[in-house]
């Protein structure tokens, strides 16, 4: 599966999706109905993108509990997981960006509010203001990709893309991926993402020969020597 992402075009269609589909579903809404699961939808891809929680704790995003923004309104909002939620039993904590959080702020406190009444707790929800399952948010998230981009993804590999997107552009930060991930040990980071680092390393090494061979002084070229006279 991430080898299909060595395409930069595909990675660029993915990391666009989020924005098509909320403009999309925001200028559908009141005309289709699945616009308001839509909107929801992309907001699930862009913290994939962002954060790559595990679908259970993606699931389970309440305004209340995970989701604050203690600066206000226009400023990063911050992911909490807390400690019993995590598979390794460690805390996550993490800033994202003004435009998600604002998108959030927003779905929250207005969008949501004009669909099913009041303010949600949770981030997923029905039209009628019932959480949504799991099995219901993985769904929508797959046959989305598959619809937009053509590819089978599941919401625990988003994980993996994520891990590859940063070792792309940050070869051996395997430190940096085990804190975004949430892996207690190093070695488990490394076990799963050293093939990447291995591919990229033979691609970084053939690049450098190739230009050590381009860069190659030009031979001096030596004039040929005459047969010495055996009498000397």
């Amino acid at each position: 599966m991430l080898r299909k992402f060595d395409d930069p075009r595909l990675v660029a269609s993915l990391l666009e999706l989020p924005d098509r589909l909320w403009r999309d579903a925001r200028r559908n809404a009141g005309v289709s109905k699945r616009w308001f699961i839509d909107l929801q939808t992309a907001l699930a891809l862009d913290i994939l993108l962002h954060v790559a929680p595990r679908i259970e704790n993606l699931a389970a995003l309440s305004f209340n509990e995970h989701l604050h923004w203690p600066q206000g309104r226009g400023k990063p909002a911050l992911l909490i997981i807390r400690i019993e939620e995590t598979k390794n039993e460690s805390p996550l904590e993490f800033e994202l960006p003004i435009a998600l959080s604002d998108r959030l702020y927003a779905y929250r406190n207005d969008i949501a509010p004009a669909v099913i009444g009041r303010r949600p707790d949770f981030l997923f929800i029905s039209r009628t203001g019932v959480r949504r399952t799991l099995w219901t948010i993985r769904v929508a998230i797959q046959r989305s990709m598959l619809r937009h981009l053509g590819v089978r993804i599941t919401p625990h590999q988003f994980r993996h893309i994520a891990a590859k997107i940063h070792l792309d552009a940050n070869p051996g930060a395997y430190e940096l991926v085990r804190q975004l991930l949430g892996h207690k040990d190093l070695k488990t980071t490394t076990k799963f993402y050293a093939g990447i680092d291995t591919r990229r390393a033979g691609r970084a090494h053939a690049q450098l020969v190739a230009r050590l061979r381009a860069a190659r002084p030009e031979r001096v070229r030596r004039r040929p020597k005459t047969p010495q006279d055996p009498r000397e």
